[in-house]
């Protein structure tokens, strides 16, 4: 009606005018067509060098899927799916695509349906790529573990699966059943599968080989996806098609100008936009039904008007049975409520939302999907909203099961120390907003590694799972327990008001890891050292707490373990002086800092010199003089601890011969061992290589080490003294009385003399419990047939004391201190 009324205008208009206006619009028409010739020859060109490229890319994918390179760049092939894509919207975005709109539609639907098919393979197979690396490399680990538990047998057979499965991940051609029938093999040699390690080596084995079939189902499938004979086809037609366009083009173009120039501007218009709209309803439609996301759309009061097959299956609901409902129905009830205000109050502002759902199905099964909300506007008006949603419940699962692992202790299943760095940052962070008072307890077991040694790792893992469980109950949800690593527990303390906690928990934790634990007949007893760090919000982080937790734990362990410790700033200046003088130890021996000065021990009656105790000391230019008791410990924690026993023991053989010139009634020269001395395999044989040298007699030669020091460890203690017995030396058990109250170890060490401790000597004029311990040392020692030596004697009234008790051998500032050798003379 309008082009008739348009037309009846036109016939109104002056001849002349009419003709003056055809004229100029002839002109300007065949100037467009010229140009439009010209311009529709280079997009030709254009599409047909983008079909051309589209095949490239295709080549591109098929070499990063069917390959035998195993590393690849997921990158470079991301951009290239991305540029597939590109160009493809471009190709059916292009004028010369509606143009073929009619006959091409299908043949460019089966290129985006093939497209998909290997894009999702291509997913496929990065995620295949990403799980099996971290499978590969966790059954990596467990395969170096399992060496130390399983027999060759046992190792060879995990050796062959995991090189298998090396190979498999590197795409050499292998027998795939071959694998599977040896972790079969492997499963029925172990026959019950008790190694933790082992299960999981077994089911990361299974998990790579499940994989292996799956991407060769997968790659089937890829090959059999004819995209490139489908790009090839819809370039052929379309050549074929453009050239008998271009010539029916031609003809219609100078036909229908004259008489349908007016009619055509109209239409033109109308028929755009119904390709255009038709266009967009055939895709939108064709996603739609086949798009593997769940697809929703809802009226304006958020009713549902639609849902594709994908919903169905994943909610249960039919779409009649959705129909009218609102979305609302697949709640879970694992979202807050803020959670759905915040997002209606996005979508009623007209934006999109993007977030994840914890929705669930008909049947009630929890399921994740990532979701995005679109309102629809028609006319500048809202008509609706498209919900688009990818069901992420595998990946969600996996995700928390590896996060689980990567957060957890395999053995304990409690927190690791990764989690506590991530749960000390929160605990911090709220502190400072909340005022909260946070504690850090590091615990250390005492004697684990005994248990451990003696055992079995079995039982060593039962312990610490027990342990665990134990500490757990205790401590209960308001404290989060964590396993460190080894034997090292921590515990987190946060608080609001109240008195510190710290100690009272870690007095019970003491109490509870002191309890013993049955095994089999075994009954496993442990102590535990405990190390308190309390969280200054002003200054300290992450790593200063851990730090100062550590600190003040390894303070309570070097101060007698099984108690607690809680950190101070002394320690910090007790650990750099430690630092200092370990430092400084370093080059004690090439400076010549080290001498040696006797101390006598001497006839109570008479007080002619009996013996001499050979004592270390060090004089440091800058440090002075370091008592032994402080530089000691760090010696042997520096492993130079032999060097300096060496040193003294020479020292003490070369100036016993001349002391002997010199004093009549000089017996013997006594030296100090530390357990770390006395463990040193070499140790005899380098003493006997220096008594040779020095030609003096073992049996003048004293070796006192402490009876705590003994104890440690007494069976390999009797062993290695007994050795040092045999060949002359005499063994002196020093600081006795100190150290174990059960006395039976006596009769299973091969002792001479016992040393009877200074802190009996101290009030022994005064206090009548310590004149009944010395009594009974003595007795001890008469029967055993032990001398006795008493040192720590200061005043006349001690020596008097000792002799009335029948000692007649002591030594003590009384009579002399300790002095050098050109002093004693």
């Amino acid at each position: 009606m309008e082009s008739w009324l348009i037309l009846k205008k036109i016939k109104k208009l002056d001849f002349t005018i009419l003709i003056l206006l055809s004229t100029i619009f002839f002109i300007v028409y065949t100037f467009a067509y010229f140009m439009l010739v010209q311009n529709k020859k280079i997009e030709y060109e254009r599409y047909n060098r983008n079909l051309y490229t589209l095949k490239i890319l295709n080549n591109n994918f098929d070499n990063f899927v069917l390959n035998s390179i195993a590393f690849k760049n997921y990158d470079d092939i991301v951009k290239k799916v991305k540029n597939f894509e590109e160009i493809l919207n471009t190709l059916k975005d292009s004028f010369i695509h509606k143009e073929f709109q009619e006959d091409f539609n299908q043949e460019m639907a089966l290129i985006e349906k093939d497209f998909l098919i290997k894009k999702e393979i291509i997913e496929k197979y990065k995620s295949y790529k990403a799980v099996s690396l971290y499978s590969f490399a966790y059954a990596m680990k467990l395969q170096k573990e399992l060496k130390k538990t399983y027999n060759e047998e046992v190792y060879e057979q995990i050796n062959e699966i995991f090189f298998g499965l090396l190979q498999n991940y590197l795409n050499y051609q292998i027998d795939d059943i071959d694998i599977h029938e040896k972790i079969k093999r492997l499963e029925k040699t172990l026959k019950i599968l008790d190694n933790s390690s082992m299960q999981y080596f077994i089911l990361h084995a299974k998990t790579l080989y499940d994989g292996v079939l799956s991407m060769n189902l997968k790659k089937e499938i890829y090959i059999n996806t004819p995209l490139y004979a489908d790009i090839d086809d819809y370039q052929n037609m379309y050549i074929t098609k453009h050239e008998e366009l271009n010539k029916i083009k031609k003809k219609i173009y100078n036909f229908m100008f004259i008489l349908s120039i007016f009619l055509l501007i109209i239409l033109l218009i109308s028929y755009l936009k119904f390709l255009k709209l038709k266009k967009d309803l055939i895709s939108f439609k064709y996603a739609v039904e086949n798009s593997d996301d769940s697809i929703v759309v809802t009226d304006i009061h958020r009713h549902i008007t639609y849902v594709n097959e994908a919903f169905t299956k994943v909610t249960g609901y039919t779409k009649e049975e959705a129909f009218g409902q609102n979305p609302s129905i697949l709640k879970s009830g694992h979202m807050s409520t803020e959670f759905y205000e915040n997002m209606n109050m996005i979508l009623d502002r007209g934006e999109k939302w993007s977030g994840e759902f914890i929705n669930k199905d008909k049947d009630g099964n929890v399921y994740y999907e990532n979701a995005s909300i679109t309102p629809m506007f028609l006319n500048e008006k809202l008509n609706g909203y498209l919900a688009i949603k990818l069901n992420v419940t595998d990946y969600v699962k996996e995700k928390e099961k590896v996060e689980f692992l990567a957060y957890h202790d395999s053995l304990t299943k409690l927190p690791n120390r990764r989690m506590m760095k991530k749960v000390i940052a929160s605990k911090i962070e709220k502190a400072k907003i909340d005022r909260l008072h946070v504690e850090l307890l590091f615990l250390d077991l005492d004697g684990f590694k005994l248990i451990n040694d003696t055992l079995g790792h079995n039982v060593g893992d039962f312990f610490l799972q027990e342990t665990a469980k134990k500490l757990k109950n205790f401590l209960g949800k308001e404290n989060i327990f964590f396993r460190t690593g080894g034997d090292e527990f921590a515990i987190l303390l946060s608080y609001k008001d109240g008195l510190s906690q710290s100690e009272m928990i870690a007095s019970n934790v003491i109490k509870i890891v002191n309890e013993p634990i049955k095994k089999d007949a075994n009954e496993l007893t442990a102590g535990v050292s405990i190390g308190i760090a309390k969280l200054d919000t002003s200054k300290d982080d992450v790593i200063s707490l851990l730090k100062h937790a550590d600190i003040a734990m390894y303070e309570a362990k070097n101060s007698g373990k099984n108690k607690f410790c809680n950190f101070t700033e002394e320690l910090i200046e007790k650990i750099e002086k430690k630092m200092i003088i370990k430092e400084a130890l370093k080059y004690a021996f090439k400076k010549d800092e080290f001498y040696v000065v006797y101390q006598p021990k001497y006839y109570l009656n008479t007080k002619e010199i009996r013996g001499l105790e050979v004592l270390i000391r060090w004089k440091n230019p800058e440090l002075g003089l370091v008592p032994p008791d402080y530089f000691i410990p760090i010696a042997e924690d520096m492993q130079v601890i032999n060097d300096i026993g060496i040193f003294v023991f020479k020292q003490a053989c070369k100036d016993f011969v001349e002391f002997k010139k010199n004093i009549d009634s000089l017996v013997s020269i006594s030296v100090n061992l530390s357990p770390a001395q006395l463990m040193n395999k070499n140790l005899l044989k380098e003493f006997k290589k220096i008594i040779k040298n020095e030609d003096i007699e073992p049996k003048n030669i004293g070796l006192e080490i402490t009876e705590t020091h003994i104890m440690q460890n007494i069976e390999k203690s009797s062993v290695i003294l007994r050795d040092m017995r045999d060949f002359g030396f005499k063994i002196i058990i020093d600081d006795f009385g100190t150290g174990y109250s059960s006395m039976s170890y006596l009769k299973k060490l091969p002792i001479h003399s016992l040393k009877i401790d200074k802190s009996f000597i101290d009030d022994i004029c005064h206090d009548e419990n310590d004149v009944k311990i010395v009594q009974a040392i003595i007795s001890i020692a008469k029967s055993f047939d032990y001398s006795i030596v008493v040192e720590g004697i200061e005043t006349e009234e001690q020596e008097n004391m000792l002799k009335y008790l029948g000692v007649y051998v002591g030594q003590g500032y009384y009579f002399s201190k300790p002095k050098r050798k050109e002093e004693l003379f």
